[in-house]
């Protein structure tokens, strides 16, 4: 038995189907496009906040720690560095997001680094150690990121202002 199939109404079929698949994979495209145009402003904005939220984190906690060391340091008689120490390594003061906390003396030499064996190096060159001989306007200086002498490591350096210097 033999079926006689009308090629016009095959191929009207075949068109239809070809037509319906386009029909919906532009409508797909839309509905993505749409998603996306909706999704990705309200993923910016969240990574914007959780961003803002981290910064300021970290600000705040530079302004702590810089202050701590500011005002032992303005305030003995004498540089206690035991005591700064202690400060630090016992997680008084959080600075485990920090490549290192220290202090640079009025000559420019770097004279106290919570890291082990650290040497006196001198910094009397770096920005943010002469931005501060200025009339620098603001408590806190941040620098351009630089490549650090004592640790190794590219990092933007925060600094305060020392009044007192031995």
């Amino acid at each position: 038995m033999t079926i006689k199939v009308n090629r016009k109404i095959l191929w009207l079929v075949f068109t239809s189907l070809i037509a319906c698949l386009w029909a919906w994979t532009f409508y797909e495209y839309k509905v993505i496009d749409r998603t996306i145009e909706t999704a990705i402003p309200n993923r910016i904005q969240n990574v914007a906040r959780s961003t803002k939220a981290e910064i300021q984190s970290l600000i705040e906690t530079s302004d702590e720690i810089l202050k701590t060391l500011k005002f032992h340091y303005e305030r003995e008689s004498q540089f206690n560095e035991k005591l700064l120490d202690d400060y630090l390594k016992s997680g008084i003061l959080k600075n485990n997001i920090f490549n290192q906390a220290g202090i640079i003396d009025k000559n420019g030499i770097y004279i106290y680094s919570n890291l082990k064996n650290q040497k006196k190096i001198d910094l009397s060159d770096r920005e943010h150690f002469w931005i501060h001989k200025d009339k620098y306007p603001y408590e806190l200086f941040f620098s351009k990121p630089v490549l650090g002498r004592a640790s190794n490591k590219w990092s933007i350096q925060i600094t305060i202002k020392l009044d007192k210097m031995y």
